[in-house]
């Protein structure tokens, strides 16, 4: 680590498929758990102490939730980044530090909430490009608030964060294709897995079903039932969507 006697380790790459899989929540549990493991066997590692924890965290929570198409909570988190940086020492002497932190800002407000479509599109290209942004949006918040801590905590002087800037876009790129290939690779095994086992292509197919009938419900349809009745026209019913959609989607198949 530039400017510091410290070294800095490939975790940020696995922490957008931390999220992909886990979502935001269980894979924030799992990350805690795995890095308070290593963190007890070797505290050194850790060059900002507990505080370590804090990118990582805020990196698998983004991709957790862009996972899901949703992306406010990440753009909060970019801009409570980007407020904390300019208003450090740093942020006013060297404010174009963090413009590949901003980039990856820009594509998460531009198609935060289409990434999970493109990662699962039966095109590989659009795969490969969705994985790429995801796994670029998680990593560069890893960046963002690591930059802050050294700040803050680190004391590191300006001059050597801009002779860091070269050294960061190299890393954080390589990071990102790095973490890119392995959502690539999980995704593409888990199609395969989903093709040979019909007990988990059931299990899918009713949680996608379950979260479309509950889209359905919150629909509110204001009809005159006696109306209705007077003219011969059914009411809408959500008894048995659930087993209607299911069939639906098994004549699809075959």
């Amino acid at each position: 680590m530039i400017g510091s006697n410290r070294l800095i380790n490939a975790y940020p790459s696995l922490s957008p498929l931390y999220g992909l899989v886990f979502g935001p929540l269980y894979g924030l549990a799992i990350f805690l758990l795995v890095n308070l493991v290593k963190y007890i066997i070797n505290p050194k590692a850790y060059y900002f102490g507990l505080f370590s924890f804090v990118p990582p965290i805020l990196s698998v929570i983004t991709a957790g939730f862009l996972s899901k198409g949703n992306k406010k909570i990440p753009t909060i988190i970019y801009i409570l980044g980007f407020i904390l940086f300019f208003l450090s020492p740093i942020g006013k002497k060297v404010p174009y530090f963090i413009i590949l932190d901003f980039l990856a800002f820009l594509l998460v407000l531009e198609v935060g909430d289409k990434i999970t479509k493109l990662i699962f599109s039966n095109d590989l290209k659009k795969c490969l490009l969705g994985s790429l942004i995801l796994s670029f949006s998680s990593v560069m918040v890893d960046h963002l608030y690591g930059s802050i801590l050294g700040v803050y905590l680190l004391n590191i002087p300006s001059t050597d964060y801009k002779l860091a800037i070269p050294e960061y876009i190299l890393e954080r790129t390589t990071m990102s294709l790095l973490g890119s290939i392995f959502i690539v690779l999980t995704v593409e095994a888990l199609k395969e897995i989903i093709k040979i086992s019909d007990y988990l292509e059931e299990i899918i197919i009713k949680e996608f079903v379950k979260s479309e009938v509950i889209k359905s419900k919150e629909i509110k349809i204001d009809i005159d039932k006696e109306l209705a009745k007077k003219y011969g026209v059914d009411v809408p019913k959500y008894d048995n969507i659930d087993k209607e959609l299911i069939k639906i989607f098994k004549a699809v198949k075959k």
